[in-house]
């Protein structure tokens, strides 16, 4: 058994690294480094994700500040209507007809009001959420591990990197969770893609390929939870242990893994991944399958280790959206 992981808390943003050559320049994002050949300054956000236009700490207050000061209208808007029933009903003739239509001018004011606060309580949500939409990503499925229904109403796409600490973190305190409540029940299918962060986690691309080998026996996902519960023992002399504590044939992993069977499949994943846009890991990309399964049309990308209730949010979001 591997030592208990113990890396430190730290903010749920994803490894902003990229994958490139190790030349270049080192910016740092917490204990994270990120390598890349000098370039003109880019968003940390991946490609085909925009920042929202109400983004950011100061445009959030301003949408809370909105929302507070049409509270006060309606408010407002209320007690005019409530004060003016009795003297409508006190009065007769064209005084009557005129309160009624004060009354009526001020239901209609009141409704607009409730539609400007419903549209800004929306802008707020999607200001503070994780979720950002995804740009015409398409992302294929085919030969790729997964679990869950096949016609399933929506499939979630993670890339990952069995060496990368943040994952580790996702993979115990957040994937049970999607599991259990979305994965089981049917209503989403969990595919896993390749993204191992090489220049600076230099066992996580042999890792991967042992994880696919242990696929050929038909259990990658075994390999899958051994490899994230003994984060710091990825090395190539540890993985044939790891193969023998999940029950594998031994000198079948072994020639699959010495020869390089599954290499090419990472390459691969890692192309795909980057030209969706993957700076980093984890990274996720929500959205439905197309009507052969082949691929998946994604709608919401989530780059990071989120809490489940981030999660929870956007798969409800689209679930709900799909049955209207």
């Amino acid at each position: 058994m591997g030592r208990p992981d113990r890396q430190p808390r730290r903010h749920p943003a994803d490894h902003q690294v990229s994958t490139r050559g190790r030349r270049g320049t080192v910016t740092a994002r917490g204990p994270t480094t990120r390598r890349e050949p000098a370039a003109p300054a880019r968003s940390p956000a991946g490609a085909g994700q925009r920042d929202h236009p109400l983004s950011g700490p100061a445009s959030s207050s301003k949408l809370r500040a909105a929302v507070k000061t049409l509270l006060g209208r309606l408010v407002g808007l209320v007690l005019l209507i409530v004060l003016a029933v009795p003297v409508v009903r006190a009065q007769s003739g064209d005084d009557l007809k005129a309160l009624q239509s004060e009354v009526e001018a001020l239901k209609q004011r009141q409704l607009a009001v409730e539609q400007e606060l419903r549209a800004l309580r929306t802008a707020l949500r999607r200001v503070t959420s994780p979720a950002r939409d995804a740009d015409n990503v398409v992302i294929d499925l085919v030969g790729h591990p997964s679990k869950g229904a096949a016609d399933a109403a929506l499939t979630l796409v993670e890339f990952s990197d069995f060496e990368c600490p943040f994952c580790g973190r996702y993979f115990r305190e957040t994937m049970p969770e999607i599991e259990r409540a979305y994965i089981r029940t049917g209503k989403v299918r969990y595919v896993f893609r390749h993204f191992p962060l090489e220049a600076i986690h230099h066992e996580a691309f042999k890792a991967a390929e042992a994880a696919m080998c242990a696929g050929e026996q038909d259990k990658f996902w075994e390999m899958h939870d051994h490899l994230f519960a003994h984060q710091d023992a990825l090395a190539p002399a540890d993985l044939a242990g790891h193969a023998a504590a999940v029950g594998l044939d031994g000198p079948r992993f072994e020639r699959c893994l010495a020869g390089g069977t599954y290499a090419a499949d990472v390459r691969r994943d890692l192309a795909e991944g980057q030209k969706a846009g993957v700076r980093g890991t984890p990274s996720f990309f929500l959205g439905v399958a197309g009507p052969d399964g082949r691929s998946v049309n994604a709608v919401k990308t989530l780059a990071g280790a989120f809490p489940y209730a981030a999660f929870k949010e956007v798969i409800e979001e689209l679930l709900a959206a799909r049955k209207n």
